[in-house]
């Protein structure tokens, strides 16, 4: 079982839940060293680098629902509420407007 586990609605198209979770996959990159890859159409893996290193994880979308599954290091469990906070405020951001806040 992953450490945090997230799930949302949507009623957005594919394309469109997609090129929102991209912006969201830039500013994770760019804010905390987080890679992510697209490994099919509808599930991206995720890996962190440097201070975020030992973080994996996937990011899943269907017709309806975004999942979020992170595995996390021992070193990141002891922020694990901060985390998932965030998390759950970027994915309300995404499904609403769009955009991820920068």
């Amino acid at each position: 079982m992953a450490a945090i586990e997230l799930s949302r609605k949507h009623n957005l198209s594919p394309e469109v839940i997609r090129e929102r979770l991209d912006g969201m996959r830039a500013k994770l990159k760019d804010k905390f060293n987080i890679d992510s890859s697209w490994a099919s159409d509808n599930k991206a893996s995720v890996s962190g680098n440097g201070l975020t290193k030992g973080l994996n994880g996937t990011v899943e979308f269907s017709d309806t629902d975004i999942n979020v599954a992170l595995d996390l290091p021992w070193k990141l469990k002891l922020m694990k509420g901060q985390i998932a906070s965030a998390l759950e405020g970027e994915l309300d951001k995404v499904i609403s407007s769009g955009e991820a806040a920068t």
